[in-house]
């Protein structure tokens, strides 16, 4: 079973030769990281998470180009773990998609089936199940980017999170460290952050947020989007995404690029903002 893409056409290009145009722009951004020349002699190690934010890539797509463009030019990870939070209300409270393999307008990435049974044989509170994953864009709309970076095959684990306390984040992060501590695997939250707020408030909640996520700080990272009203859609992948680093021996996170929809459409009173941050 193919899981056909949901929001290509409307999140991003619908055709291939679109979408790698879409693409380069995004990297070649003024809010983008840019392209290097030439790539470095020597790769950097692999990642072992990161964010990435999952707006249409008019707004947040040279965001994410920042953590996928050090993905382009480290050693790449065989797996790839997508978390990200169910938009829909639909499915399971966390789920990993049941297809054989994801499609978009740049070909097929295939499911990695055994990480997705021993996940749900570790946790006990992961579903299999293709509900949560049918409309829900947080997951898909970082596909195109690890298929435009990676030089080999890879394939992915989605996993759909409509349940996010940070008990669950946190026993879902380490489960996932449990399973995968002898493999090639880099771990991707998908979230956006602060949405619809003026862009000055929305700096302020942000930077918070952000600099718990640097610290590796779960429980400050929570208290800070639970002390005011937070309307960071991915907190449960962010927390996972951290819990994962730290029991894979991470002992920082790096901000990459923080920017909004404000800095593209020149509209602050109502913004979302957008980060990119890399656990090394």
């Amino acid at each position: 079973m193919v899981r056909a893409p949901a929001v290509a056409g409307q999140f991003y290009a619908g055709t291939k030769p679109e979408l790698v145009k879409q693409l380069n722009a995004c990297f070649k951004s003024k809010i983008g990281p840019g392209v290097l020349a030439k790539a470095p002699t020597k790769k950097f190690p692999m990642v072992v998470a990161g964010v990435a934010p999952h707006a249409g890539f008019t707004y947040s797509g040279p965001v994410a180009a920042h953590l996928y463009n050090v993905i382009k030019y480290s050693q790449q990870a065989k797996t790839y773990i997508i978390i990200g939070p169910n938009h829909t209300g639909q499915g399971s409270p966390i789920s990993i998609s049941g297809a054989d393999s994801w499609a978009t307008p740049l070909g097929q990435v295939k499911l990695n089936s055994q990480i997705a049974q021993d996940l749900v044989d570790e946790t006990g509170i992961i579903d299999i199940e293709e509900i949560s994953h049918l409309y829900e864009h947080s997951i898909e709309v970082q596909l195109p980017f690890l298929q435009h970076v990676n030089k080999a095959k890879f394939d992915i684990v989605p996993i759909c999170m409509m349940r996010q306390d940070i008990q669950t984040a946190q026993e879902l992060g380490q489960a996932i460290a449990r399973v995968c501590e002898k493999k090639k695997v880099t771990v991707i939250a998908s979230s956006d952050l602060t949405h619809y707020e003026p862009q000055k408030q929305a700096e302020k909640k942000d930077t918070e947020a952000i600099k718990a996520i640097e610290q590796l700080n779960p429980f400050a990272f929570n208290q800070a989007i639970t002390k005011t009203p937070s309307s960071i859609c991915g907190p449960g992948p962010i927390i996972t995404a951290m819990s994962y680093a730290r029991r894979m021996g991470a002992q920082a996170g790096h901000l990459l690029k923080y920017a909004t929809s404000g800095d593209v459409t020149g509209e602050k009173t109502k913004i979302v903002g957008y980060a990119s941050l890399l656990f090394e």
